[in-house]
């Protein structure tokens, strides 16, 4: 076991007066200054047997029989290999230190349930990969300030929940989770701090990123990001309070973050604000959807560039904000823009108000597209349809069997159900 350099502040309170007393000690004494003073017990999955007694040349198979085994306080070592077992480290202090390459692939419940107090999971400078058994929680903590690092949860879009946190002022750092069903981190505790966690979800699942969930209190969440989570990237329910969000960010294909209560305070916060649809051309429609508009949004700039030449047939086009309720112009109807011919590169802005047209500029020659409103960028507030889905969407005068326009928009919610999507 590695050394431990002792410190006037490891002494303080201990009787230590550090003008009367030497910080130097015999060999003797430095033999009996432990860093650990509980039992180590180790695991293998390569040669260990669980009628071995559990020490280092004789290590345990099973991580369930090391914690039997285990006294509070206690630190079990997991050797790299496949441990499929269900694990609960049910005993208050009790320590998992893995080594890289270690899996735990859950059986029948939680693959690895921390129901003890002050425990810890770790896998030092590599990650503990934890499988969990279908619409099932992979790690579930019930205990009281826990501690969980280093922690990889690949839940195939067959695991429900990574990792569920329902005992109070658990720590969680750098731990990752992929493709849940129904979310990646669902907090329920108080006082649960997550820092440098991630996760992806799959899109088809519709699952929660980073769900706060119940009463949970004194929630703090910072530099954590989430990417494909449909439902939410971040949904705080109103029913929680005193929460901080702080340096975290929602990537693609990421449903909306959602605070209805305003229980947490969100700083440095960042989100996909400039959203993307390829619109191809496909014979007889003249009206197609690009993006669709959820609550109150505000729209700084939409425009279109060229990626497939437009046929030679007579089209103008213009921009609108449609429901089955309804239909508003977003840019002038009456004297759009004619995008026949027109070449890869060309460029569609909306840059003046809703009485401007679509500004065309056509690639076939070096141009300038310049707007005659006096601000150049001038937003707009889309407000949807409450009873219909509402869509920015692009109307042709005349069909095109061919051609692909690529738009873009940017925007941020005015609402707290504020949210803008690609079709």
């Amino acid at each position: 076991m590695a050394g431990y350099r002792v410190t006037v502040d490891d002494l303080k309170g201990s009787g230590f007066n550090e003008s009367t007393d030497s910080l130097k000690a015999t060999s003797d004494e430095l033999a009996h200054m432990g860093k650990f003073t509980g039992n180590l017990w180790f695991v293998s999955d390569s040669h260990g047997n669980d009628s071995n007694n559990g020490r280092v040349n004789t290590p345990f198979a099973t991580i369930t029989h090391a914690v039997s085994q285990a006294s509070a306080d206690d630190r079990i070592y997991v050797e790299a290999g496949t441990y499929a077992e269900d694990v609960d480290l049910d005993k208050n202090g009790l320590e998992l230190w893995c080594e890289a390459g270690a899996i735990i692939q859950g059986q029948t419940n939680e693959a690895l349930t921390l129901s003890g107090n002050y425990c810890v999971v770790s896998s030092p400078r590599s990650a503990l990969r934890v499988e969990p058994v279908a619409n099932k929680s992979a790690i579930k903590v019930t205990g009281l300030w826990n501690y969980l690092h280093d922690i990889r949860v690949p839940a195939g879009s067959s695991g429900a929940i990574g990792y569920e946190i329902t005992g109070n002022g658990a720590v969680i750092t750098n731990c990752r989770c992929a493709d849940p069903k129904t979310a990646a981190f669902k907090i329920t505790g108080d006082k649960v701090r997550l820092v440098d966690c991630c996760t992806s979800g799959d899109t088809a699942q519709n699952s929660i990123g980073y769900w706060i969930s119940g009463t949970a209190d004194k929630f703090r969440i910072k530099n954590c990001g989430s990417q494909g989570h449909a439902q939410y990237s971040f949904y705080v329910e109103s029913t929680c309070s005193n929460g901080h969000i702080d340096d975290c960010y929602s990537g693609r294909e990421d449903g909306p973050w959602y605070d209805p209560g305003h229980n947490a305070v969100w700083t440095n916060w960042d989100f996909d604000n400039v959203k993307n649809y390829i619109l191809t051309f496909s014979g007889a429609d003249t009206a197609y959807n690009l993006f669709k508009i959820t609550g109150t949004v505000e729209v700084k700039d939409i425009y279109g560039i060229v990626e497939t030449a437009i046929p030679n047939t007579s089209s103008n086009i213009h921009l609108s904000l449609y429901s089955t309720g309804g239909e508003t112009d977003i840019t002038n109807n009456v004297s759009a823009p004619d995008i026949d011919s027109a070449p890869v590169g060309s460029a569609l802005l909306r840059i003046g108000d809703v009485s401007d047209t679509l500004i065309y500029s056509s690639s076939a020659s070096p141009g300038v597209a310049e707007g005659t409103y006096k601000d150049l960028h001038s937003p707009l507030t889309l407000i949807a349809d409450n009873n219909n889905d509402t869509y920015i969407r692009v109307n042709i005068s005349s069909a095109l069997a061919s051609g692909a326009i690529h738009w873009h928009c940017s925007w941020m919610p005015l609402s707290d159900s504020g949210w803008l999507e690609a079709v």
